[in-house]
């Protein structure tokens, strides 16, 4: 099932991603650019490229170190991320800043969820009998920056091309039939998203429930379903 998202504009500017699903599951790309939107483009070919060849080859070399404690595909998915970093920077900002871009990426294998993430959105799993629960909860540097209530512009924490060096949260989780991934871009997650009426949890419904809490606060939000396993 394709990735349903809704996006809310209010007072500020957050920008719209680029969104990838392979099917079966085998690889979700969520891509935000803060900058040129070929910028964008581009991660998405780089990492659709690498890791669906790597699918079929989980022990090939890779130009970057790999992680012990990681599955092979896990550290593959980590190549790819690495990869597009690599020709972001070159393309875009070798000389000066001019792109970067927010990267949530995830591959189903059996049961097992393997993700690699810089920025945002944020990861929530939503599990039926289980209040929604952050599987990936990175925030954006507006936080940091912004007095009390009075927030300023969408700022990203974390971004992909901006350095040679990246830093990228990895992590993988064992699914449950019927699980759902949602992902949410916003500054800040209001109490009232947390509610346990599992009715009220589709990205419609959320979409609500985020555009009544702040009429200026942008955001995306995307729903996975996940096919049977």
């Amino acid at each position: 099932m394709p990735i349903h998202e809704r996006s809310y504009s209010g007072k500020f500017f957050r920008p719209r991603p680029e969104i990838l699903q392979e099917p079966n599951d085998q690889l979700y790309l969520v891509v935000t650019p803060w900058g040129p939107r070929s910028a964008a483009k581009r991660t998405v070919e780089i990492i659709q490229d690498f890791f669906l060849s790597s699918l079929n080859d989980l022990e090939a070399t890779t130009p970057f170190p790999t992680l012990s404690c990681l599955s092979p595909a896990e550290n593959n998915l980590r190549t790819a991320l690495y990869l597009a970093n690599q020709g972001v920077y070159r393309e875009d900002n070798r000389d000066e800043y001019t792109a970067g871009v927010e990267v949530f990426a995830a591959c189903r294998l059996g049961p097992q969820l393997i993700c690699a993430q810089v920025g945002q959105p944020i990861v929530y799993l939503n599990r039926r009998g289980l209040p929604l629960t952050p599987l990936s909860a990175p925030i954006d540097a507006t936080l940091e920056l912004s007095a009390s209530h009075h927030f300023l512009n969408p700022l990203p924490q974390y971004l992909l091309g901006l350095e040679p060096s990246l830093n990228i949260h990895s992590f993988s989780f064992r699914l449950q039939p019927k699980d759902e991934l949602l992902l949410l871009s916003r500054t800040l997650t209001p109490p009232e998203f947390y509610r346990d009426k599992e009715e009220l949890r589709s990205s419609d419904s959320l979409t609500q429930i985020l555009s009544q809490t702040d009429k200026d606060m942008p955001f995306w939000i995307g729903q996975i379903t996940l096919e049977n396993f």
